[in-house]
């Protein structure tokens, strides 16, 4: 019996470059991005993100005049704490005014990943954020974040210079049955999956419709890359394609509804492929589930200070 060998994908640190979101965004027109802001991040707040503490700026509670305060002895607590953003004031005020900006409420991630595998600390199980202690938050706790600062050129010899910054996108609310994965190899689409793993019986009657948009929409991006991994959504009236994110074609990303030997035979022409009722439950599973904690974690996620104490927790163990 042969023996199946794996083809190996090569990605250059070019590569992963091109697919850090300053450096495509600029070459994709507005009416294909959600609107965001992109800051560029100090050495100190890097430094913030890596450290081990766990701790954010304290809100002041106004306590009423010669009232009893029930939370006094939380504040001298609270002053014994040191404000992490002593080190980095200017950038905390640039993120409070991105967030401003774009309408009060924003997604933040830094240049490849966004912060979802962290959403268990949100009150909504979303990484919408609306004040920028949620931002903080999401960041710390993100197994993704850590992988842009310490792992994003695993795949490569030479670690290049990297100048990492933080994206605030503005918060919409995206129907996750309507979001696709586009491979593309060799300036061509070679494959489409459906992202969300569950099955929505309106979307195979939509194929032509989705298949038409998406190609246009290769068609009319100037991204300089041959081969790339992009994920978009196609809001209704289903007239436009929004790009979510682009990635390196390589196989640390989930081919999804396709396997990677699929993907690298050469194919005359590329499907949709979808969710059926045929295979509903061998897809049908919840995103990050690796990342589902126990109830005394939801429990406390309803209290920014109770989220922080047990987080210190988990970091002191």
């Amino acid at each position: 019996m042969a023996t199946h060998v794996f083809e190996e994908i090569s990605v250059s640190a070019e590569e992963i470059l091109q697919c850090s979101y300053s450096s495509w965004s600029r070459q994709v027109p507005q009416e294909n991005l959600i609107p965001s802001k992109v800051l560029a991040i100090p050495r100190e707040f890097l430094e913030y993100l890596e450290s081990e503490s766990i701790t954010i700026p304290r809100k002041v509670e106004q306590a009423t005049p010669n009232s009893d305060n029930e939370f006094s002895d939380w504040e001298e607590e609270e002053e014994e704490r040191v404000d992490p953003t002593k080190n980095f004031p200017q950038f905390h005020q640039e993120i409070i005014k991105g967030i401003k900006e774009l309408g009060g409420v924003i997604i933040p991630k830094l240049n490849w990943s966004a912060p979802k595998d962290a959403t268990f600390m949100m009150i909504n199980n979303e990484m919408k954020c609306s004040d920028v202690n949620d931002v903080y938050i999401l960041l710390k706790l993100s197994n993704h974040i850590n992988h842009d600062l310490d792992a994003a050129f695993e795949e490569v010899k030479e670690v290049p210079d990297i100048k990492y910054e933080m994206v605030l996108k503005q918060w919409i609310n995206i129907n996750p049955a309507l979001e696709f994965r586009i491979f593309i190899r060799q300036g061509r689409i070679i494959g489409v999956s459906q992202r969300d793993l569950n099955y929505y019986d309106y979307l195979e009657g939509l194929k032509p419709t989705f298949q038409e948009l998406i190609d246009q929409f290769i068609e009319s991006i100037d991204v300089n890359m041959e081969k790339m991994i992009i994920d978009v959504y196609i809001p209704k009236p289903y007239n436009r394609v929004i790009i979510i994110d682009i990635n390196p074609f390589s196989r640390k990303y989930d081919p999804l509804l396709y396997t990677w030997n699929e993907l690298l035979q050469e194919t005359p022409n590329y499907e949709i492929r979808l969710i059926n009722e045929n295979n509903l439950g061998r897809f049908s599973h919840k995103e990050n589930s690796e990342n589902q904690v126990p109830l005394e974690v939801i429990n406390a996620s309803m209290n920014t200070e109770s989220m922080i104490e047990l987080a210190q927790k988990w970091s002191s163990n």
